[in-house]
């Protein structure tokens, strides 16, 4: 009787884990997929206060782990989500919120304009759209 409630119970493990390994598999998969078919376009404008004022401009389509790039600023972006909301840590240079406190990282959101310091000027980033496959 003992042999029984062994084999039954040993069995009952071993399908548990495989269930737990095969959701683990499909969670990874799901994640790994939104990660590549997520993307933001987003706008950087800013000027750089210098013997002559200098203006950048540009927008671009970002994805997880594209780099932004202006003045001596990088920023990696960590997260993309469905609804346009996008989350940067800063890799390089230094860039300070309104007040003027250093960022290491920031979310922004979309269709809204989130202004930044810089050493030598100002930077303004909005997610103007987003789409995902």
């Amino acid at each position: 009787m003992k042999i029984k409630f062994k084999r039954k119970y040993n069995i009952f493990t071993v399908a548990i884990l495989i269930a737990v390994l095969f959701t683990t598999y499909v969670i990874i998969s799901l994640k790994q997929y939104h990660d590549t078919h997520t993307w933001a376009v987003i706008s950087v404008t800013g000027e750089i206060d210098s013997d002559t004022a200098e203006t950048f401009s540009f927008e671009q389509e970002y994805q997880k782990d594209d780099t932004i790039k202006f003045e001596n600023v990088t920023l990696k972006i960590t997260h993309v989500q469905m609804d346009g909301t996008v989350t940067f840590s800063v890799r390089q240079g230094n860039l300070y919120d309104e007040s003027g406190k250093n960022i290491g990282t920031d979310t922004i959101s979309k269709a809204t304009v989130s202004n930044y310091k810089l050493d030598n000027g100002f930077a303004s980033l909005t997610v103007t759209s987003n789409r995902y496959q």
